[in-house]
């Protein structure tokens, strides 16, 4: 572990309870970041500096025109370059950072009062910071509720006013919308960040960096409709099929931007690519129908619905 890991952890911690608003009391929170209050009050003295702090009842709390701010990458870029530089006399450039990002998030729409973010802003930014594996379950369509575990959180991510969680699933990129989400549970297991997927989000703050490359099957019944037009704004044909059928690739943040598209024209679209969105749409509609488990009938339970073969095999 480096030197300037364990500080810039702690800061970390500090710059996201001012973020939130919080009034920080170095006497209050020393024994909940193992440290000494002395530490702290250096912390905020020194490496801190560069906030527009106020002091508060024996404590220290960020101006509020700057509270929200700060989303977590900023939070990891400040703690890290402060940990480094802040005790620097002098050194202006986490000042220089720390304003540089607060004018972007006001003029980008982006930075969000603490009573305007969700009420799991806070924890998911904590497991964030901390690199912490969490638990959850979401909301899917039809009411169905999928439960998922193990999850490596790296961002939150705001997008026409919706949050969502950029996040790892064993080894997986993908994004679950805070709305949808419910049940969060924080383990005491951590992970290692994944430098590509560290590099992916550093290129630009959106929630479109996240997204993947989904295949579609269009038979030739429909095939001359997305000849015709791009019906799906990313469409691109990639391959036309002997029998007049169409294979087309998209860009998708997550399953919910392309399943109502394959309902409204079944039976003539499937998800080629992941292959657990197709899943996912059978059992919606196996549910729905009051069928057994679609993946199972395939498998050799009740008969599959005649879509639900596999193309190639």
């Amino acid at each position: 572990m480096s030197a300037h890991d364990a500080p810039a952890r702690r800061l970390a911690l500090l710059l996201i309870k001012l973020n939130h608003g919080e009034r920080v009391a170095p006497s209050a929170l020393a024994a909940e970041l193992g440290v000494s209050a002395a530490t702290l009050r250096r912390d905020l003295a020194r490496r801190l500096a560069f906030l527009p702090l106020e002091r508060e009842r024996g404590g220290w709390r960020l101006d509020t025109a700057f509270t929200g701010r700060l989303g977590t990458r900023d939070i990891e870029q400040l703690a890290a370059l402060a940990a480094v530089r802040g005790a620097l006399p002098g050194d202006e450039l986490a000042r220089e950072l720390f304003e540089a990002r607060v004018q972007r998030a006001i003029l980008a729409g982006s930075g969000a009062a603490p009573h305007e973010r969700p009420e799991l802003a806070r924890p998911l930014e904590d497991a964030i910071v901390a690199h912490r594996r969490i638990g959850f379950e979401l909301l899917k369509d039809e009411g169905l509720v999928q439960a998922y575990a193990g999850i490596e959180p790296y961002r939150l991510l705001r997008h026409k006013g919706a949050w969502y969680l950029a996040a790892r699933d064993r080894g997986q990129f993908k994004t679950f919308s805070l709305a949808r989400m419910q049940q969060l549970r924080v383990s005491q297991e951590s992970f290692d960040p994944d430098p590509g997927t560290e590099r992916q989000l550093a290129d630009e703050d959106t929630l479109w960096q996240a997204r993947q490359r989904v295949l579609l099957r269009i038979d030739a019944q429909a095939a001359p409709h997305f000849r015709r037009r791009k019906l799906i704004a990313s469409q691109k044909i990639e391959q036309a099929l002997e029998d007049g059928g169409l294979i087309v690739s998209l860009q998708a943040a997550h399953a919910g931007q392309v399943l109502p598209i394959v309902r409204y024209w079944m039976p003539h679209l499937r998800i080629l690519s992941p292959e657990a969105w197709q899943a996912e749409l059978e059992q919606g509609l196996a549910r729905y129908l009051g069928l057994p488990d679609a993946t199972a009938a395939a498998h050799g339970g009740a008969q599959a619905p005649s879509g639900s073969e596999r193309d190639g095999g």
